[in-house]
């Protein structure tokens, strides 16, 4: 059985996964996110490996409906490997807050 845990989220199991994760499009239809993982680094572990990745999501859910960055931080999910390949058995998100990003460049001047 999968879990996230993606504080103050506890959920257990696919189908509250899945819930949680399509509910803000239910919401609102005109929701968008981007998000991006990267630096990924595999460690072993007594039941399979330990994947780890920073993130950084960007969503339009601010004042203006700009997209703007919305949350950072990583992750840390233990994988296991079943008859179907490799699955994420335990997923945390590890939040390290958000910021915002200049709608437009600084502008350099001499």
């Amino acid at each position: 059985t999968a879990v996230l845990d993606n504080p103050p989220s506890h959920l257990v199991g696919r189908k509250a996964i899945q819930e949680y994760s399509t509910n803000p499009l239910l919401k609102d239809p005109d929701y968008k996110l981007r998000h991006w993982t990267t630096t990924f680094n595999v460690q072993p572990h007594k039941d399979g490996a330990i994947l780890s990745a920073f993130y950084i999501a960007v969503t339009n859910t601010g004042p203006k409906r700009e997209m703007v960055i919305g949350a950072t931080g990583r992750y840390e999910s233990l994988v296991v490997k079943t008859k179907d390949g490799w699955r994420i058995k335990h997923h945390v998100v590890i939040s390290e807050g958000s910021m915002l990003a200049n709608a437009r460049p600084a502008v350099v001047r001499p």
